[in-house]
């Protein structure tokens, strides 16, 4: 049941004063990630990344399935077997390989001929002035 209101368009509060006596709790990012550290979670290097993908490109598909399926893997590593098994397979295994050996090296040919003269440009430096910049 709330408090009457004695003055029309009001709150019932003071100024700076919440309606929440307690105040709720800020859901931070450093509390999350120590409540997960004290669950047992790590971060996830690159090294570990690049292994795990190099691992599941090796994988049968009754293995991606399998971890597909399992709660209890990872979701990164689920969701990256679920878009092996999907028809963009082909895109995400170039992805992985990217990720794991980097993009391959493309060469650019830069030769160039020329025919006919070619003018020359000469070019003069001189000494400063006494007179500019003194």
């Amino acid at each position: 049941m709330s408090r009457p209101n004695p003055i029309p368009g009001s709150t019932p509060w003071k100024k700076g004063q919440s309606g929440n006596p307690k105040g709720r709790a800020p859901k931070l990012l450093n509390s999350l990630l120590a409540e997960l550290r004290q669950a047992g979670y790590e971060r996830v290097g690159a090294p570990t990344v690049v292994e795990a993908f190099e691992v599941m490109m090796n994988l049968p598909q009754e293995e991606v399935e399998r971890l597909v399926k399992d709660e209890k893997v990872p979701m990164s590593a689920r969701i990256v077997g679920r878009a092996m098994l999907s028809s963009k397979g082909w895109d995400v295994l170039q992805a992985m390989m990217d990720r794991a050996h980097g993009k391959a090296k493309q060469q650019v040919d830069m030769a160039a001929s020329v025919s006919g003269s070619v003018p020359t440009i000469m070019v003069q430096v001189l000494p400063p002035s006494p007179n500019v910049g003194g």
